[in-house]
């Protein structure tokens, strides 16, 4: 999901990849291909275009990923529907796999996409200016798929894995559901990054729900 007035057509096509490999890192799997159907509205110019691709380019090379192909149509919306292929590993990790006794562990700091979006929503111009480019802002724009993390993982034999872009509440009871197991998140237990604290105190927010509800 986006919108032309928060990101421009570079950051758009690098987030849309990233976003897309994220499952393969969470897969343990090497990406190979991605696919991209792109429909371009009649507003959409050559130059965005262009510059689109070279968001989809550069992402893609920084996570050694070729283009293997895709479709582009007209539509009455720019969409951008991206399917990926990955080489896997001797371990597949599954979010049913968890069991009595194991503990619950983030790869990064969440809530700073989901402080990100909110900035990005925001009017405010002063708030704009004490955290455009800063972590939150960087979280939303040019997110990482954990390849870096997943290595380590596989690397120990971790059989419990999922991508968390709905958030840690939310995929939390996926993974208990699907394991058919309980859960328990101890607040005191979550590490939350600084700027988040400072961002949801200039804004009166609950810093520990935008933990839990962001990515």
């Amino acid at each position: 999901h986006f919108k032309l007035s928060w990101q421009s057509p570079f950051e758009i096509g690098r987030k849309a990849v990233s976003i897309c490999l994220s499952d393969l890192a969470a897969s343990y799997a090497k990406p190979v291909a991605l696919f991209l159907n792109l429909g371009l509205p009649d507003y959409f110019s050559k130059q965005m275009v262009r510059d689109l691709y070279k968001g989809i380019q550069d992402s893609l090379e920084s996570y050694g990923c070729g283009l293997g192909g895709g479709n582009i149509s007209k539509s009455s919306v720019l969409s951008l529907d991206l399917f990926a292929i990955g080489e896997g590993s001797d371990i597949f990790p599954v979010r049913s796999a968890a069991k009595p006794g194991f503990g619950v562990y983030s790869t990064g700091f969440t809530g700073l996409s989901r402080c990100g979006l909110i900035l990005n929503m925001s009017r405010d111009r002063k708030m704009t200016s004490l955290f455009s480019g800063k972590a939150s802002d960087s979280a939303f724009r040019n997110p990482r798929a954990r390849f870096d993390a997943a290595e380590i993982l596989e690397r120990h034999g971790a059989i419990c894995v999922m991508d968390i872009s709905d958030g840690i509440a939310a995929d939390a009871l996926r993974m208990a559901e699907a394991s058919g197991v309980t859960i328990e998140i101890l607040p005191d237990d979550i590490k939350i990054h600084p700027e988040i604290l400072d961002f949801c105190s200039k804004n009166s927010l609950d810093p520990l729900k935008e933990v839990l509800q962001g990515g």
